[in-house]
């Protein structure tokens, strides 16, 4: 099991030692702070998929999961294909983050990435995101479109 603590525009002293303590997630929407506290497990299941499962717990009895999934393939030495998928549950309705009941979001992606060594591979990619059920109609509300699609580019660094 992993446990981990993460966040951003903490300005609480007592917030942030409290988070250095317990898993957590912090998350800033219209000036209102939502704290979460995280419970996950990461590791691979049958044929080596990568698994990352992360439960949340949030103020006011708010709930949420997360669970992401990865497979790499090898198509030469350096260079591997990987294909993933997120998808995120709340259990309630959150208006004022856009946020419906159920699942909420799907993220379906495919990267290529070479590794130049072992620590350093620079990667390029496709995303395609979309809103389901409640979550779709408030981004419609807000003039977004649920679907959207992603190019993506960066370099993964291991140390």
């Amino acid at each position: 099991m992993r446990l981990f603590a993460s966040g951003y525009g903490i300005d609480d002293g007592d917030l942030a030692a409290a988070m250095a303590l317990l898993p957590a997630r912090c998350e800033e929407v219209s000036r209102r702070m939502q704290e979460w506290a995280a419970v996950g497990v990461r590791g691979l299941a049958p044929y080596r998929i990568g698994l990352e499962a992360t439960a949340y717990l949030g103020s006011g009895g708010r709930t949420a999961l997360r669970v992401d999934t990865r497979y790499e393939l090898l198509v030469t030495n350096r260079l591997f294909l990987e294909p993933s998928l997120e998808l995120d549950w709340h259990g309630e309705t959150d208006p004022e983050r856009g946020i419906g009941s159920g699942l909420s979001e799907a993220a379906l992606g495919l990267r290529l990435r070479y590794e130049l060594r072992r620590e350093v591979a620079p990667y390029v990619g496709l995303v395609r995101e979309h809103s389901f059920g409640g979550t779709a109609d408030f981004a419609r509300d807000a003039g977004r479109d649920p679907d959207d699609t992603r190019l993506v580019a960066g370099i993964r660094v291991w140390f």
